[in-house]
């Protein structure tokens, strides 16, 4: 709701306009949703009239009084307010006539000096004890009081001042906007329109821009007292002044805000709408251009109605403004025409218009929310046609908006919009469009959307696509998939895993179409990577780090006959070994044998030697053996 301010006159500032979220996006449709503020916060007012001929009467000190002052001022204040309702004024009569008879003009005059003091003494509470005021002005019940001082038309000056009062009412909580509707104020209000006093018709324009900003009930309440009409009436007059130009555009635009959208008649409103876009003022444009994109975040007629008014080239303009806040709501209109849902393309009429080089200057802006919302329009455009997204690679965008995508230190949001543009041309662009995308590094940044929850499917899309294009251009040049290899494949291998059944298929059509594993070392490669083969005997495929030979049959007959041919060998040796072992043992043993059929022999001829040398009976001849070294006979030692 409006958010009351107050300069050192105690003027209350009327806010801008709502600003609408960007909603979800995918496969290139996309919307936006309810308004919200796009930080937060509103935008700045437009500056306040000063009544002319009504001077604030300033306080003394710090501006505050004592509580005996602030009571008397309030009795002063009532005393004025109550002179109003003891008389019956006519808008078109000069006279004021009591209810008791007639009053002369001297106590005509007096009244009117009685009713203009009390107003002064209204407004200097307003910038002294504003919010204490208001409670006083419920708590009185001054609001039917106030309303009765509207119909005084021969005193705008009374007017002027009920209607500022009126005004800090309706910028406060919705209970006292509630207070003003309930005591008819709005069909009173809608009827100061046509007030002669531009003072008056300013100051009824506000408490009206007020009102409607409080929310959809006030905003349709405003409306359904046909205000509509008698404000385009007023913002079309070739006289109007710069301050009813600022406070009635804004108004327009609060009228045209909210959730659910307001019933409006766009034929009515937007010649106005077109001659405020030719004013030089920021402000008028900027609260114009927030009417506009709230009427564009509505129905495909008012869209349509926006296009044939000839008013886009006149918002690419604005996008180039030296004014952020006229920037972003000029902004907003265009992402809003560029992602209707509609069988004519609006799209093309913005591209027409000369926005695509705007928005790339856009996306570099200081302004967080405008870089967000220039790369979410040129998201939209690059869900279009060929020739749609050529203009957006033409521009020269995609190195910026992958840079966005990749930087760490990229706002989130911006993060967000940057990869859309890239996932929605990837999913929709034609082979050299891709072939120039996968140049300036978008498959690292769909690689990275794998991990995002929101973006998965989207970013499988976008590398299936680019993974096609390359499997047309390996066919071409008899190679391998050129951007095969600039993949991990790893997250892939993840996602066939995925609890979505979809992604999960998706990523398995993914691989076995243009990857393989080794059946060794299980290390990824593209399918046709001269890293890999296929082998016919295995049925698999083995990366040139290893060797899957070993598992063929004809290596294996090999080896077992190398095996079988090797024990036989082992064996004979062995059973050789074993035969010369024996062998040898029987040479031994025999020797062994044939040394103790030795020795008995000896002995004998030892025993015979013996008893020959002692000689017979018979006196044989035998001559005895000499012991060794014994002389023999012939004078030599026996050997």
């Amino acid at each position: 709701m409006p958010l009351p301010a107050s300069d050192a006159g105690g003027v209350p500032l009327p806010p801008g306009a709502h600003h609408s979220h960007l909603d979800g996006h995918g496969g290139g449709d996309q919307s936006v949703g309810s308004d919200q503020s796009l930080e937060g916060a509103r935008e700045p007012p437009p500056p306040a009239p000063t009544p002319a001929g009504v001077l604030a009467v300033p306080a003394a000190g710090d501006g505050q009084i004592t509580r005996a002052g602030f009571k008397q001022e309030l009795e002063a204040v009532e005393a004025g307010l109550l002179s109003t309702s003891s008389t019956a004024i006519t808008a078109n009569s000069d006279v004021v006539h009591d209810t008791q008879g007639g009053l002369n003009g001297e106590h005509e005059e007096s009244l009117a000096d009685l009713q203009l003091q009390a107003a002064r003494k209204l407004r200097q509470l307003l910038s002294t004890n504003r919010e204490l005021l208001i409670q006083e002005v419920l708590e009185r019940n001054w609001v039917p009081l106030l309303l009765g001082w509207l119909q005084l038309q021969q005193r705008p000056a009374v007017q002027v001042e009920a209607l500022w009062a009126l005004t800090n009412i309706a910028a406060g909580t919705a209970e006292h906007t509630h207070v003003l509707i309930k005591h008819g104020a709005v069909p009173t209000l809608v009827s100061l329109l046509g007030s002669p006093n531009e003072e008056v018709l300013e100051q009824a324009m506000w408490v009206l821009g007020n009102l409607a900003g409080e929310g959809a009930t006030a905003r349709d309440a405003v409306l359904g007292s046909g205000a509509l009409g008698p404000l385009v009436n007023c913002l079309s007059r070739p006289t109007c002044s710069l301050s009813m130009l600022r406070i009635g555009s804004w108004t327009l635009s609060n009228l045209c805000d909210g959730q659910p959208r307001p019933v409006v008649d766009i034929h009515a409103v937007l010649p106005v709408l077109a001659k405020l876009l030719q004013n030089s003022d920021a402000e008028v444009l900027s609260h114009t251009c927030w009417a506009l994109s709230h009427l564009c975040d509505g129905p495909s007629s008012h869209i349509k109605a926006v296009v044939e008014a000839d008013v886009c080239w006149r918002l690419v303009q604005l996008l180039m403004h030296r004014s952020w806040r006229v920037t972003k709501p000029a902004l907003r209109t265009i992402g809003n025409i560029v992602c209707a849902e509609d069988d004519t393309d609006y799209t093309q009429h913005i591209i027409e218009a000369g926005a695509v080089p705007c928005l790339r200057q856009l996306i570099a802006h200081n302004n967080r929310e405008i870089q967000k919302e220039a790369c979410w329009t040129l998201s939209n455009i690059a869900a279009g046609t060929i020739e749609q997204i050529q203009t957006v690679l033409d521009s020269g965008a995609v190195p910026s908006l992958v840079k966005l995508a990749s930087a760490t230190d990229t706002d989130p949001e911006v993060k967000n919009e940057a990869c859309w543009v890239v996932l929605n041309a990837t999913s929709c662009g034609s082979d050299g469009q891709i072939e120039y995308l996968v140049k300036q590094g978008c498959v690292s940044v769909l690689g990275e959307l794998l991990s995002e929850t929101s973006m998965v499917m989207m970013a499988l899309e976008g590398l299936e696509r680019i993974l096609q294009v390359g499997e047309e251009e390996a066919k071409r040049i008899m190679g391998t998939n050129p951007y095969a290899s600039l993949l991990t494949t790893s997250r892939i291998e993840e996602l066939e895993a995925h609890k979505s059944s979809a992604i999960a298929k998706r990523a398995s059509r993914i691989w076995k179409q243009h990857f393989v594993s080794c059946a060794i070392c299980s290390s990824s490669y593209s399918k046709h990577s001269a890293d890999a083969r296929f082998c016919d005997e295995c049925k698999c495929h083995v990366c040139v780090k290893c060797n899957c030979e070993v598992f063929h049959l004809s290596y294996q007959e090999e080896f077992w006959k190398e095996m079988t041919d090797k024990e036989a060998t082992e064996k004979k040796q062995a059973a050789e070994s074993k035969k010369a072992k024996k062998k040898k043992k029987k040479a031994k043993d025999k020797n062994k044998n044939k040394t103790k059929d030795v020795k008995p022999e000896d002995d004998n001829k030892a025993t015979k030697q013996e008893g020959a040398g002692s000689g017979s009976d018979d006196g044989g001849e035998d001559t005895p053996l000499s012991s060794p070294g014994e002389a023999s006979p012939g004078g030599g030692t026996v050997a």
